[in-house]
């Protein structure tokens, strides 16, 4: 089996940490993905430059969150990071934040609720 692929998904909102769990929780427990769950964009902005060593397949982040939003966090990761493909989702799926996503460097925007099929799709093209 191929080594596992670490997700990096940041949400302030826990139940959706748990409804990743459950949608996903073939390919967790068969070890083809671990997701590194973080509630805002300062603690994953915190664990990138702390754990260098670790290699995230891609970071799939919400954007309105308490003390780094998830425009703040593509900001830096595109800049200090820019080997690491950053997704972006949101229950306000308007056409601005889309297109600020975009011009920011995303390499895409779910709305809310997320389709898992989509996400299992974007695991498999990175393989």
């Amino acid at each position: 089996m191929a080594n596992t692929k670490k997700i990096a998904f940041i949400d302030d909102e826990l139940s959706i940490h748990k409804i990743f769990n459950v949608g996903f929780r073939k390919e967790i427990k068969s070890k083809e993905i671990e997701f590194h769950h973080f509630y805002n964009g300062e603690e994953c902005y915190n664990f990138l430059k702390e754990n260098p060593e670790t290699k995230f397949l891609f970071i799939l982040s919400d954007i309105n969150m308490p003390k780094m939003d998830g425009f703040t966090l593509l900001e830096k990761v595109k800049t200090e990071f820019s080997d690491i493909d950053v997704y972006m989702c949101s229950a306000y799926d308007s056409k601005d934040h889309v297109e600020k996503a975009m011009k920011l460097g995303a390499s895409g925007y779910f709305p809310k609720p997320l389709n898992f099929q989509k996400l299992r799709d974007i695991v498999k093209d990175k393989s």
